[in-house]
Formats: structure tokens, C-alpha cells, sequence
């Protein structure tokens, strides 16, 4: 989904949200947690904006960013926002 978010007077900059979803937390019913979880995300620029509820996210290079966990137990959805610049 992309919607126009907001708009800067002067320099027409018009920043796009991109929002993300996905259901994590019925691993929750399965036998045990998640043994090797990794969440790799690539932005379309160095300048775009990566939001996530996930704590550990880290950057690995400009435009790519990953978090691992061992043994994961989900306690709530992934919400992931991109906040995008367009000139």
C-alpha cells in the first residue's frame, strides 16, 4: 500500500508511506518457537525511512536491514513502515 503522507512547503518534497504486515504470532501454536527467525528488509534508497515494532533491527548496509533471533516466541504481529521521499 503507498499513500501520500505528507508534503514540505519550499522544496516540494512529498514523503510516501508504505505499510507492512504480517502475522507472526500463530507460531505461538506450534510445538515449540521459532529455531532461527531472520527478517532482511531492502529499501529502494540510502534515504528512505525503515520503522518497526521488531527491537534489534539493525542496518547493514544503506539500503539493507536484518534482525535475528534464536528461539523466537512471537507476542505480537510484524508492523513495518517505509517512509519513502519523492522530489
Amino acid at each position: 500500500m503507498r499513500s501520500k503522507l505528507a508534503k514540505k512547503q519550499g522544496n516540494d518534497v512529498t514523503l510516501w508511506e508504505r505499510n507492512i504486515k504480517y502475522i507472526l504470532t500463530t507460531a505461538n501454536n506450534w510445538s515449540g518457537p521459532i529455531r532461527d527467525f531472520r527478517l532482511e528488509i531492502d529499501a529502494n534508497s540510502s534515504d528512505d525511512i525503515v520503522l518497526t515494532c521488531m527491537p534489534g533491527l539493525r542496518q547493514v548496509s544503506p539500503t539493507r536491514y536484518v534482525l535475528n533471533m534464536s528461539n523466537f516466541h512471537p507476542d505480537r504481529e510484524l508492523d513495518l513502515m517505509i517512509l519513502q521521499a519523492s522530489k
